[in-house]
């Protein structure tokens, strides 16, 4: 099994940082994972159906779920530009064994 964990253990090329990845590269990586999380879509579902009732019409929907598409968008890509800082990614590689 040689996923995710298994190269978070082993040890890093030499040679290797985080100058080698193109300007921008980490932060669309970070929007790009957190967009394709399947818990954040069930979530954000749930979030609608939450708000949606029986009386309401086509456009209210489409409305409630253009802003949750909006605020995720601002939430996940936040997340992305702090997570890709030079300070989050030393945390890191502090943190690898």
């Amino acid at each position: 099994m040689d996923g995710l964990w298994c190269g978070a253990v082993r040890q890093a090329p030499t040679g290797s940082s985080s100058a080698s990845v193109a300007d921008g590269a980490w932060f669309r990586r970070g929007v790009i994972l957190n967009l394709s999380n399947p818990k954040a879509v069930l979530a954000w579902m749930a979030t609608l159906a939450l708000g949606a009732s029986d009386a309401g019409s086509l456009w209210q929907v489409g409305l409630a779920t253009l802003l949750c598409i909006a605020v995720g968008f601002v939430i996940y890509g936040v997340y992305a530009m702090a997570f890709s800082t030079s300070g989050a990614m030393l945390a890191y590689g502090r943190s690898r064994r």
